[in-house]
């Protein structure tokens, strides 16, 4: 008999393994609690710019849940895969994603989004491939049930602040704030962060632990109809605390008040009615239909009220008038979104394979046209997203790249339809499906109009869900692994070594803040006593009026008591006497930079870098000063300088993050 290597079969059959049993459940247990944890802290932890405790512990789990699948791989002896139409897609974009930033001239640049999207890609295939069976799906959502609780009861709280300080959520988590802070000095851990007890003050538009009004707006589309589908198919305890939960993540989407989460939120709740009718069927629905012109009755009567009142009732024209002046204002508003949209096409038209991924606010100022920028001053605003996803994938990987993400949709809600058409298929699986492409449905929507795919969170909850129905597909690729036992052990030990190397990769952005938080800036430094130190240079320079350093040391110490015209005084006579100091050229342009006038901050930086090209401070400081004028391709050039330099320059980490926040 011919021996083949891939076979396929159904998810009921019983898979031969090389490991005990106890063992097997152990790897179980362990990539369960990962999920676990990936749900409720990617809630949970605080997600503020710069420390991001959100990303970190979405990237951690990651890392371990990638570790754990190939030992369970190596293990078990074989490579198991769910049959599906999302794995291609989603396959040839992680390798349409790493060839552009193999081929990118600019990958310090490049390097957030590869990395932004290899998890996303990861995320779908672990999620796919992991959760075996209904009873951990469960486990997942009720983890994940209780981080929505949590974050909306925080929302919720800071808005009720606004009228009543004192309300009793409020008092609760500036209590809970309090008991974590002190945890947090005795550990000297950020407890506090990572568990999300934070108490931000009254607040009109809630952010919860998300940073951001519009990217807590997001998680609640992504989770409003899971959760209703939840809703519909559990029973007693369960079915309430998913109702509640429902109940609460719509009173905090309220509140948000973002408009194109709403938009949203609308067709993401259109497609699970209009599919669910389907679902549930027939006879209602038809009776509905027929019997629609009960409801066109009131509303032509409801049309000839508003008509004759707007003819009789000045009080009623005048509130009507007065509410569409407020939309011509939203809409006026909105000019520059649509002038954005635009520009991105004509850069997306003029770059048929894209200009690369991460950079597009590097080069969309190239393409921004002089209406966008009467309206947005490019030294006074940054234009870091085209803030449509479609638009932005299209512009950063041209045509190959929108093609495999569109790709990537359609196979999403056509295996989602044969899902819905399996016969074998429970109710409850079915409707939980249509929580599936509801919520992935929502975050396309939104994402029309937002820039909140370009933040880690929503992408990678929307791959998660992505991957979550894919992992109801009943049939299963299976590829034996038939190494020799060393080789397994080897791979084991690679994996998990590889892993430690990815954890340290994503600390080390914390630890470049907390040492720009602890460094003292220049200007801050002071003298011990200056005036004694300024009268001994003074004297220096009398008998010796040619001492070059004893001018710059002069200018010097005067930057520090910020008496800037006789620090520039000194610094340019410095420069006059020896034109080789490019310390005293860095520190005018740190003086000009200062004072506002950062033309001449350009040029001195310009000319301390002309005599030292190594000089680290003078490249980070010109690359900054071009940031602050909207120059990002400037000032991406002058930051990849840096860290070629100096690969572990925590400043220049931080702003290439920066640039794009």
């Amino acid at each position: 008999m011919r021996k083949h290597s891939l076979s396929i079969d159904r998810v009921g059959t019983e898979r031969q393994s090389s490991l005990s049993p106890s063992l097997t459940g152990y790897l179980e247990k362990i990539i369960l609690g990962i999920f676990i944890f990936f749900v409720l802290f990617s809630a949970l932890a605080i997600d503020v710019k710069l420390t991001r405790y959100k990303l970190f512990a979405m990237q951690l789990s990651v890392i371990l849940l990638l570790v754990f699948w190939i030992v369970r791989m190596m293990l078990e002896g074989r490579l198991v895969l769910k049959s599906n139409l999302l794995n291609l897609p989603i396959l040839f974009y992680g390798l349409a994603i790493s060839l552009y930033y193999i081929f990118s001239t600019d990958k310090v640049v490049a390097r957030n989004e590869f990395q932004r999207m290899l998890i996303c890609v990861f995320v779908f295939f672990v999620v796919a491939n992991n959760i075996r069976d209904r009873r951990n799906l469960n486990y997942i959502l009720s983890a994940w049930l209780l981080g929505s609780i949590f974050v909306s009861l925080n929302g919720i709280s800071s808005f009720w602040a606004v009228k009543n300080p004192a309300n009793v959520l409020t008092s609760l988590f500036s209590w809970l704030a309090g008991i974590f802070s002190s945890i947090d000095k005795w550990l000297h851990l950020p407890l506090r962060e990572f568990f999300g007890i934070a108490h931000y003050g009254p607040n009109q538009r809630p952010f919860a632990t998300f940073g951001n009004p519009n990217f807590f707006a997001g998680y609640i589309i992504v989770c409003l109809p899971i959760f209703f589908s939840m809703f519909l198919t559990e029973r007693k305890r369960w079915k309430l605390l998913f109702g509640l939960s429902t109940l609460l993540l719509l009173l905090n989407l309220y509140f948000t008040a973002t408009r194109g989460a709403w938009g949203g939120f609308i067709i993401s709740f259109l497609i699970f009615v209009i599919l669910y009718s389907k679902q549930v069927g027939g006879e209602r629905w038809q009776k509905f239909w027929k019997g629609k012109l009960k409801f066109l009755i009131p509303l032509l009567l409801i049309f000839l009220l508003h008509f004759g009142l707007m003819s009789t009732s000045q009080k009623y024209k005048k509130t009507i008038e007065a509410g569409t002046d407020k939309i011509h204002q939203i809409l006026t508003r909105r000019t520059e979104r649509l002038l954005i949209w635009r520009d991105t096409l004509v850069m997306g038209l003029n770059n048929p394979v894209g200009v690369g991924i991460g950079a597009f606010h590097i080069y969309f100022p190239r393409y921004a046209s002089e209406e966008l920028l009467k309206i947005l001053p490019q030294d006074r605003f940054i234009v870091n997203y085209a803030h449509n996803e479609f638009l932005e994938i299209w512009s950063e990987t041209g045509l190959i790249g929108i093609g495999i993400f569109i790709w990537t949709i359609f196979a999403f809600f056509a295996q989602g339809r044969l899902l819905l058409k399996e016969d074998s298929s429970l109710k409850s699986r079915k409707i939980l499906t249509l929580g599936w492409l509801a919520s992935s449905a929502g975050i396309l929507a939104h994402s029309f109009v937002s820039v909140n795919m370009r933040f880690i969170v929503t992408a990678v909850y929307f791959y998660f869900v992505l991957g979550l129905l894919a992992s109801q597909c009943k049939r299963e690729i299976m590829v034996p692994i038939d190494w020799p036992r060393a080789l397994k052990l080897t791979i084991i030990g690679l994996v998990f070594c590889m892993g430690i190397f990815s954890i340290k990769g994503i600390v080390k952005p914390f630890r470049a803040h907390k040492l720009l938080t602890e460094e003292v800036s220049f200007f801050e430094q002071k003298e011990v006593d200056p005036q004694k130190t300024i009268a001994a240079l003074e004297e220096t320079v009398k008998t010796d009026p040619y001492n070059a350093l004893a001018y710059y040391r002069l200018g010097w110490v005067y930057a520090k008591e910020k008496n800037w015209r006789q620090a520039v005084k000194n610094f340019e006579l410095a420069c006059r006497l020896n034109p080789e100091l490019p310390g005293a050229r860095n520190n005018l342009g740190n003086i000009y930079f200062t004072l506002g006038n950062k033309q001449k901050a350009i040029e001195n930086y310009q000319k301390a870098i002309a005599i030292n090209p190594d000089m680290i401070d003078a490249h980070f400081n010109l690359g900054y000063c071009y940031y602050t004028v909207g120059k990002l391709k400037e000032a991406a050039d002058e930051f990849k300088k840096v860290l070629e330099l100096d690969p572990d320059n925590y400043k220049a980490t931080i702003m290439i993050e920066k640039m794009v926040q």
